[in-house]
């Protein structure tokens, strides 16, 4: 179910099952009613935290954070990195370009979007599910809080009462960021996983084969060709080898229906040496 006040506030992990060098997050987006915008980010640190335990906010005064997975919940241990005011828009995303934030593999951080305008309707936001609220092959948003203030940080909410904060809350949104992979170096071979193995070894094993072409090329031309193929050419994740499964199995079932089409096949006939060779492999 959606929702809109005065702020949402939500972690932001870097996964670092993929060779890259880094991560810079350029601009988020969000609807509502808008008006004066901030946007706030703090945490960043290298920390494991557990799926269901990713930050504690605390309200305390003074100091630095209790630990690693600790968020104060006070403006100067946030570091402003956009301000602005916009129209309203309720339906179409308003995108704010910040100051680009860099996480390295494994690093993370909590952004905190607010509006000051006096509105119950500031900013969209909706009930977090589970404690990933979204993810793709390079960044994991989390679950974090919505925040019922007009004040930036404020303890008190709309209606002057305690208890400005509310957990379990999801951004809803657009987040944009680009990505800085890892070329293939022998050095940083293992950071590519086991199907972009095989590729080297196939490779340089056709290189010391005199029968093969690629035999007249030297080590160091192999080591460039490598360099130039992207971490997933080599189908490292399960998403590429199912969707290959699924493409090939697509395919022999239209050829199998052509083949049936095209040569009437009834009971006890034999099947095509092309089908079978399909069905085989």
């Amino acid at each position: 179910r959606e929702h809109t006040f005065c702020g949402i506030m939500f972690p932001v992990k870097i996964k670092d099952n993929i060779p890259i060098e880094n991560v810079k997050i350029q601009s988020l987006s969000v609807r509502g009613h808008l008006g004066p915008i901030t946007v706030w980010v703090a945490g960043i640190k290298a920390a494991s935290p557990q799926e269901n335990n990713f930050y504690h906010y605390h309200t305390r005064h003074g100091g630095d954070a209790p630990n690693e997975r600790q968020v104060l919940m006070y403006s100067r241990t946030w570091h402003k990195v956009y301000q602005r005011v916009h129209a309203p828009s309720m339906h179409r995303y308003v995108s704010f370009k910040i100051s680009p934030v860099t996480l390295k593999p494994g690093e993370s951080c909590v952004f905190y979007i607010h509006s000051s305008h006096r509105s119950d309707q500031s900013i969209a936001y909706e009930n977090a599910q589970k404690p990933i609220t979204f993810q793709d092959d390079v960044i994991s948003i989390y679950a974090g809080r919505s925040h019922l203030s007009t004040r930036p940080f404020g303890s008190l909410n709309i209606w002057g009462y305690p208890g400005a904060w509310k957990d379990d809350r999801a951004f809803v949104g657009q987040l944009r960021y680009c990505v800085t992979y890892i070329s293939w170096k022998p050095n940083i071979h293992v950071h590519f996983g086991q199907a972009y193995d095989q590729m080297v070894l196939t490779l340089l094993l056709c290189r010391r084969r005199s029968q093969s072409p690629i035999s007249l090329l030297s080590d160091d031309n192999i080591f460039l060709i490598l360099q130039m193929c992207g971490y997933n050419w080599a189908s490292n994740s399960s998403f590429f080898s199912s969707n290959k499964k699924k493409r090939r199995q697509s395919r022999l079932g239209k050829l199998i229906k052509l083949q049936q089409k095209k040569f009437l096949l009834h009971r006890g006939s034999c099947l095509p040496w092309r089908v079978l060779f399909h069905l085989r492999n």
